[in-house]
């Protein structure tokens, strides 16, 4: 007995479990266990008839894979595509604004255009976008703005001696 009056058997489980696994242990250190089934090797007379037969083989003309090519793999319905150009986007409608003034730097081209609704005033630089519309270049007289492709000249406001803005071509 022990001094909490509990007597301990023997752990005749715990043995039991390690004996079973000890032996399995030795099947697989001896190699007795079940291995799988090796293959048969191919005979050497076998492998010069499949060589020559391997160069023996052309491939078809790539004409008659023509059908196949035409039936694009990820297109639903595998239907032929039509070859119509791709359209652009239409160009937005031309910008309401009006170039108030330009400032040209040794590196960089600004102008200064009013738009927007209420009326705002901002620099630009070449490459900045504004309204849509991309600034393309800006010259001492005009800005060329573009989008989808097209371009857009917008004159650099005239300005007489009392502040107002005079019309390039009077109609």
């Amino acid at each position: 007995m022990s001094a909490t009056g509990i007597r301990l058997k023997p752990p005749w489980t715990l043995l039991s479990i390690a004996a079973a696994l000890a032996v399995v242990l030795g099947f697989e250190w001896t190699g007795i266990a079940a291995s799988p089934p090796t293959q048969r090797a191919v005979a050497p007379a076998a492998a010069p008839s499949v060589m020559a037969a391997t160069q023996a083989f052309t491939p078809p003309p790539q004409q008659q894979y023509a059908e196949i090519a035409a039936r694009p793999l990820f297109v639903p319905g595998r239907q032929p595509q039509d070859d119509k150009p791709i359209r652009q986007a239409p160009a937005p409608p031309p910008p309401a604004l009006a170039v108030q003034g330009v400032v040209m730097s040794a590196g960089r081209h600004f102008a200064v255009i009013a738009h927007g609704s209420p009326l705002k005033y901002d620099s630009f630089g070449e490459g900045d976008t504004v309204d849509g519309w991309r600034i393309e270049s800006i010259a001492l007289d005009h800005l060329v703005l573009g989008a989808a492709g097209a371009t857009v000249d917008v004159p650099v406001a005239k300005f007489d001696r009392q502040g107002t803005v005079r019309r390039r071509n009077p109609q």
